[in-house]
């Protein structure tokens, strides 16, 4: 479909609001735009153009894409600086318009996030100067690439004079960038020097000059070879002039000799004071991608290369933005915060991104690492899309790792990506690309051998498909395909949470999916040769994937290691084949090519790779999940990246290499670990230990808020379904739905001595069992001291409780804070408030003990038989003020407390977990060491990661 047609879907259902409409306003919409349509085409035939437009419908803008989280310096605060000096999105708005093949809801969220990310950012036409460190972070294949031309786009429009963008380690990676910056910023084809992509739309596409062009390419003896780098080095320093009012872009790639160039550029130009070193009149806006590649300092005592020269740039400009990008975090955070904000090495800042971190949300469409491994194989089935490797790859190659024979895994794999590439061309209308990676190790001898194999077996089917050669297995292996395609996509389409209309089209005949194989296998491209290439891909070898260069498809199966890992994207990737052992996390998350955007073949989507692999995947998508519900949880708490600490989960896991020998799996390299510290925290998991609230902020009324919120749970627990114990020391409530108690913590402020410290953690746990089915209620008590109670609270009609009189009080003056009780709350014989009877009779013939007498059953006895109907325990306590207040005054303080105190204390089913032993980053550390010396809880162990 053309842009004009979605531009007419787009403000059709917009206004419907597509996700809510009946399949009639559908049908209604569908026909309003294609009668629009035809007035500007008569010829058209709309029978079959109709069932192209319900399906773009159906598969595109039902997609929902949640706003990015941003986590800032609150000293800076957020402002949309732009509206006050009226300016208008020129470019971003171009940009905007050639966006129309990504959904609606997609492109909305783009504009939100823009704005997130540019209102930290300082209007570069203040006289006041700047510096401002940050990073974005997605997954991998999620869309990094969009997001940073919106900024930029953005940027230009405010004023941002020079944007430098660093663009990976190798030529091909650069030219890949250099050509999106084209179509996406400048609109300047850099080669041709025709209008491509918002080229067209721009008032004047000369006011951004473009200081780095793509490669320029010949073919030499059949084979296309680069014969000028694009790239900026000083023999081009000369070349660009700096004009005031023009915008200046470098595309350049990652590396001492580029950025040196770049920085004797800015010594050269008008805008640069000699006397002060600095350049003075301009802005600089550098956006690092995959900036936890080569950009952190990996030297002991100084600056490992490629950060100093990084660093220098930036330090060359009193205005300057660095916004570094990328899928894994992990180098990035434990990259040292400057104490007091003192910086080291000469002055120059380091890269901790201190100022903000926005995490970028994905939308519903995107396939990352949860859809495809979603927990460790020994605890749940595996997901649809992924099939195991059985067999040993040293079984089929040599001492110097070439492969010997083709083992049947890549047979099948490869027979699997040819069925697909024949089913793909029976569904009309299909993105063109058609892709196959196969990553077995980084080493080039290897990838030379793979491909001549994987070439040879190809061969081998062109002449079983043309009757030249026999082989019946070839027949009864596509078969075999044939049935499991059918099987797994209604799998597939049933896990599509945000379509569940979306039905894939299998419908087609074993023999029309034959007859489409042969074809396929056998067809040509324009210059004769066979569509589907095999290509080896790495520094070695002259085959590139130029995607651009083919419009009407490219059709490959490229294998490759280190090439098609980091940045690089395989258009249209179905098939991967997978065998690459790393123990580092990041290396790993980065070679999954195969996570992005699917729809139109989601169904067909499968990763070949080994069980021990498959579990390694899902420990690390924990990992990574963990790491960005940190980010999600710093956002709420509205903390800085220099206030909020970070830490990388430990999982003890174990990559085994090709040799058989155990490597420990760690988050990055060792030389981007050196300043973190490897220490044991509790965990958040709260399975079988008493949570207490008995310790508070001294805010009276902060309490009142707690008083009422417990008259609201009350409510919502209903006075029906209330009963009263024998001794009239408590009202509660049996097996009570434990979302009433998820709801009522979230709203319970967070007290760093408190043995439950984060509330809202300990709600969202509970959900989470919920959710897994392992909670299915909680009995709630609210305690009313019969003996020796304080002041009555009248909470409802029906409930009225006596107050606790504790006065055990500490009082730590410098937070505030006030400790009851050495910070514990309930009272051992309270702990059978909601057994039955007959559960009673249980808990004390195992315990041989009584709730009557002073010896009662312990915690967990009494837990034991809760778990057996999935049930934890909430205890709600008073504290009387009058009481508190006598502890105070015990204690020389001059404090008065008007309010009762509500204490909590809380129980989950489960066994009590180990403390989790994390990386911490230098400012949890900073926190952690702080919180043992204030005594707030005993240090667990640390030690250095080497």
């Amino acid at each position: 479909m053309d842009k004009l047609l979605i531009e007419m879907l787009d403000r059709i259902f917009q206004g419907l609001k597509c996700k809510k409409i009946s399949e009639e306003e559908l049908d209604q919409g569908v026909e309003k735009a294609l009668k629009m349509y035809r007035e500007f085409f008569p010829e058209i035939c709309l029978d079959k153009l109709r069932s192209q437009v319900k399906d773009y419908i159906h598969e595109i803008m039902y997609v929902a894409h949640p706003v990015g989280s941003i986590l800032h310096d609150n000293k800076i605060k957020p402002s949309e600086w732009w509206k006050d000096e009226g300016l208008q999105w020129n470019h971003y708005r171009a940009f905007e318009s050639v966006l129309t093949h990504l959904p609606l809801e997609v492109r909305n969220t783009l504009d939100k996030d823009t704005d997130k990310i540019l209102s930290h950012l300082p209007n570069p036409k203040s006289n006041d100067f700047f510096s401002i460190l940050g990073l974005v972070v997605g997954f991998v294949q999620m869309g990094k690439t969009t997001s940073y031309t919106g900024v930029i786009n953005k940027a230009i429009d405010c004023g941002y004079d020079i944007v430098l963008i660093l663009a990976g380690l190798t030529n091909d990676l650069r030219d890949q960038t250099q050509k999106r910056i084209e179509e996406s910023v400048i609109g300047i084809n850099t080669n041709s020097q025709t209008k491509i992509g918002v080229g067209p739309l721009l008032e004047s596409a000369n006011d951004v000059v473009a200081s780095t062009t793509r490669n320029i390419t010949r073919v030499i003896n059949n084979e296309k070879v680069i014969v000028s780098s694009g790239d900026f080095d000083r023999e081009k320093i000369g070349s660009v002039v700096y004009k005031q009012g023009k915008k200046y872009i470098f595309v350049i790639k990652k590396s001492p000799g580029n950025l040196t160039a770049f920085s004797d550029w800015v010594k050269n130009q008008v805008f640069y004071d000699q006397e002060v070193n600095k350049a003075t009149g301009v802005s600089l806006l550098m956006i690092d991608d995959e900036s936890d590649h080569a950009s952190p300092n990996t030297a002991i005592n100084d600056m490992s290369s490629t950060n100093r020269h990084i660093r220098s740039c930036i330090n060359l400009f009193c205005k300057h933005v660095y916004i570094g990008y990328t899928a894994t975090a992990f180098a990035n955070i434990l990259i040292p915060a400057s104490e007091n904000g003192k910086n080291h090495f000469n002055q120059l800042p380091d890269l901790f991104p201190k100022d903000f971190i926005f995490l970028l949300e994905p939308p519903s469409n995107y396939m990352g690492p949860s859809e495809f491994f979603e927990s460790p194989l020994s605890a749940r089935a595996v997901t649809p899309y992924i099939r195991f490797l059985t067999d040993s790859w040293e079984d089929v190659t040599d001492e110097e790792s070439r492969l010997v024979t083709l083992p049947a895994s890549l047979k099948s794999a490869v027979l699997y990506f040819l069925t697909t590439g024949a089913l793909r061309n029976l569904r009309k209308g299909l993105k063109k690309h058609h892709s196959m990676l196969i990553h077995v190790d980084p080493y080039k001898p290897t990838h030379k051998s793979i491909r001549s194999h994987v070439a040879e077996y190809v061969e081998h089917l062109r002449k079983v498909t043309t009757g030249e050669k026999k082989d019946a297995s070839v027949w009864k292996d596509l078969y075999a395909l044939y049935q499991d395609i059918i099987r797994t996509s209604s799998a597939i389409s049933s896990r599509m949470h945000y379509n569940p209309s979306v039905l894939f089209d299998v419908s087609f005949s074993y023999s029309e999916v034959k007859e489409e194989f042969i074809n396929y296998v056998n067809s040509l491209d324009t210059d004769g040769d066979y569509k589907v290439k095999i290509m080896e891909i790495n520094s070695d070898s002259d085959d590139k994937l130029k995607y651009d260069e083919h419009p009407e498809g490219l059709n490959v199966i490229a294998v490759g290691g280190y090439v098609l890992s980091r940045g690089f994207t395989l258009e249209g990737l179905v098939v991967s084949y997978f065998r690459r052992v790393t123990p580092q996390i990041d290396t790993l998350l980065q070679a999954c090519r195969w996570n992005g955007f699917h729809d139109e073949y989601r169904d067909l989507i499968r990763v070949y790779t080994t069980k021990e692999l498959y579990n390694l995947f899902c420990t690390t998508t924990n990992i990574t999940s963990n790491l960005a519900e940190q980010f999600r949880e710093m956002a709420k708490n509205k903390k800085t990246p220099e206030e909020f600490g970070l830490t990388i989960l430990d999982i003890q896991a174990h990559a085994i290499d090709k040799n058989g020998r155990k490597k420990k799996l760690r988050p990055t390299s060792a030389n981007k670990m050196r300043n973190a510290k490897r220490i044991s925290i509790d965990t958040d998991s709260f399975e079988g230990e008493a949570l207490d609230i008995s310790t508070f902020m001294l805010n009276d009324n902060a309490q009142i808020e707690r008083l009422n919120d417990t008259k609201m749970i009350i409510n919502n627990l209903g006075l029906n379904q209330m009963e009263v114990t024998d001794d009239d020391g408590a009202y509660y409530w049996r097996h009570a739905n434990p979302l009433i108690v998820a709801d009522y913590l979230e709203k319970f402020p967070s007290c760093s001595l408190a043995r439950m410290k984060q509330p809202r953690k300990v709600s969202a746990f509970i959900r989470k069992q919920v959710q897994l089915g392992k909670l299915d209620g909680i009995d709630i008590a609210i305690v009313s001291l019969k003996r020796n109670g304080g002041q009555k609270i009248e909470l409802a009609e029906e409930v009225v409780v006596n107050s606790a009189k504790r006065k055990y009080v500490d009082y730590y003056e410098a937070d505030n804070i006030i400790e009851v009780s050495g910070g514990h709350t309930f009272t051992p014989r309270h702990i059978s408030y909601g057994l039955s009877k007959e559960e009673i009779d249980i808990v004390e013939a195992d315990s041989n003990k009584s709730f009557k007498s002073s010896s009662t059953p312990n915690l967990t006895q009494t837990m034991d038989v809760r778990e057996r109907r999935n049930a934890g325990m909430l205890l709600i306590y008073f504290y009387s003020p009058d009481a508190l207040n006598e502890g105070l005054k015990e204690k020389n303080c001059n404090k008065k407390i008007t309010e009762p105190y509500v204490a909590l204390s809380l129980v989950l089913p489960g066994t009590p977990s180990s403390p989790q032993k994390v990386y911490a980053n230098s400012v949890f550390l900073k926190n952690y060491l702080e919180n043992i010396a204030k005594g707030y809880y005993k240090k667990k162990g640390e030690s250095a990661c080497q």
